[in-house]
């Protein structure tokens, strides 16, 4: 399977902004926020990218859509350099992203009418326009709420408008910037559902999250420490190295944690239980073994 992201050897330095009242002198040095990231995602995977504040993994998701150019080395998406800017436009269009605020990226009065805004400065036919809005909208369960105003919806409901206005530009890849984290749990759970079905059908997921429950639900998960990826694997690879996850600031999620209390006192979790599913099934089947011992 060939890539869609590739980053070599990719660094990014914030220069910090000196203010008037401060010299040279005391200025502080520039924050590097990537340092020296090498790696590849492939087409049509789901991949979560977790770390702590800081961590740079924002930033790197800056990087892929070309909000932001590499201080050095290089980011390609579908083999175009995010650093030429004539290529900027063709890169947004087969990386499309959405944020953490949908507001930030709300345009319109009428729901159906900000979904149509990516397809309409894409030059798209009107006639195709229509079919791709009513496509996106009844994909992210949405359609029924396409002649109201998107201040009148819910959180939840705003992320999905978002959604659906990148889905209409038809990308390849969509990357998910902290897209849960203004959100109510039900909130999150509907977006995380919206991201899995995207997934089923072809479309690459980079997914960058602080929530351990979302990132046990993709394929790969990739752990930024200090501008680096420290360590890449299954979710369940990545949940059983625990002096990295300690080490990176993060927790377990609380399936895992809640296997490894019940494992210090005595019951024999198996290793790989990762989800709440997994382990109420788990139990619910040593339960009935042990009724029936």
């Amino acid at each position: 399977m060939s890539s869609i992201v590739t980053a070599e050897n990719l660094k990014y330095v914030y220069e910090r902004q000196e203010s008037p009242e401060e010299n040279s002198e005391q200025a502080e040095e520039p924050a590097s926020a990537i340092d020296g990231l090498s790696i590849s995602i492939e087409k049509g995977s789901f991949t979560a990218i977790i770390g702590s504040n800081g961590s740079g993994k924002s930033t790197f998701a800056k990087c892929i859509n070309a909000l932001l150019v590499p201080t050095e080395g290089r980011v390609t998406v579908d083999g175009m350099d995010t650093a030429d800017d004539e290529m900027v436009w063709d890169i947004r269009s087969t990386a499309g992203m959405v944020f953490q605020n949908p507001d930030n990226q709300i345009v319109s009065s009428i729901v159906e009418d900000d979904v149509a805004f990516g397809p309409e400065n894409l030059g798209v036919p009107t006639p195709e326009i229509r079919e791709r809005i009513d496509r996106a909208m009844k994909e992210v369960g949405i359609y029924e709420l396409r002649k109201r105003a998107p201040h009148t919806l819910s959180g939840g409901q705003k992320q999905r408008v978002a959604i659906a206005g990148v889905l209409a530009m038809e990308p390849q890849c969509i990357i998910f910037d902290e897209s849960t984290a203004m959100l109510d749990p039900g909130g999150r759970s509907d977006v995380m559902d919206v991201i899995e079905k995207l997934n089923s059908r072809g479309i690459t997921i980079i997914l960058i999250t602080h929530y351990m429950e979302e990132a046990v639900r993709a394929d790969r998960i990739i752990i930024m420490h200090d501008g680096r990826a420290v360590s890449d694997g299954t979710p369940s690879e990545i949940f059983s190295r625990r002096s990295i996850i300690k080490d990176a600031g993060l927790e377990l999620p609380y399936a895992v944690r809640t296997a490894d209390v019940l494992r210090g006192k005595g019951v024999p979790v198996p290793d790989g239980v990762i989800t709440i599913e997994a382990l109420a099934a788990w139990l619910a089947d040593y339960g009935r073994q042990y009724d029936a011992d």
